[in-house]
């Protein structure tokens, strides 16, 4: 499946295909999710000093961003089943950890080492499940950039942007640039189009 690059202004106006971006039905809703991203670079300091300071910098260098996105019946409800499996399961064996420790002196460590195994299975099963559904790949101050989308979805998302190519001033003020629409290097002043971005951002907020 492609990674597509949403500009952040068209999440915003939710501008984006309507249909689904998992499978190409057309029968959507829009399933409001807020992104998470962070560098990999991030994960050194697991080696360096441990859980604590990689949760520190990964609250610091973390991006998010929403997006509301069309999704069939099917496939709405992808991250919510990923997530009730994911702490139903680790909460699960933790509780089998704890058990096992507390009474390990009266059934011996099995209780407590199918906890730690099985904790460790969770964390790689859900580890593959991500990678079967829509997920960040990168975010930034101006676009999201979505791995797991199917490829009807990320054609037409680029044919409603290419609709746009030869209005410069439009395509500055929404953000709306890439290897292949660059942006202008030219000063300008403020015009309608970011007027209209402005408008549209505090109706969101």
């Amino acid at each position: 499946m492609p990674n597509l690059r949403l500009p952040r202004a068209h999440c915003d106006r939710d501008d984006l295909p309507s249909i689904c971006a998992k499978c190409g039905r057309e029968e959507t809703t829009l399933v409001s999710r807020t992104f998470t991203w962070c560098p990999s670079w991030v994960f050194i300091f697991i080696i360096f000093g441990g859980l604590l300071p990689l949760l520190i910098v990964y609250f610091i260098a973390r991006k998010r961003m929403r997006v509301n996105v069309p999704l069939c019946d099917e496939h709405a409800g992808g991250w919510k089943r990923a997530a009730l499996f994911g702490w139903t399961s680790v909460l699960g064996c933790v509780a089998l950890l704890i058990v096992g420790l507390t009474v390990a002196d009266q059934v011996g460590p099995i209780v407590a080492m199918v906890g730690g195994v099985g904790f460790v299975v969770c964390l790689i099963a859900l580890a593959v499940w991500n990678m079967f559904l829509i997920r960040p790949t990168k975010i930034t101050k101006e676009d999201i950039t979505l791995a797991g989308v199917c490829q009807e979805f990320a054609d037409e998302a680029k044919e409603l942007r290419s609709r746009y190519d030869d209005d410069d001033d439009r395509r500055d003020a929404y953000g709306d640039y890439d290897d292949d629409r660059p942006q202008r290097r030219t000063t300008r002043t403020r015009d309608r189009y970011e007027d209209e971005y402005e408008d549209n951002r505090r109706d969101r907020d």
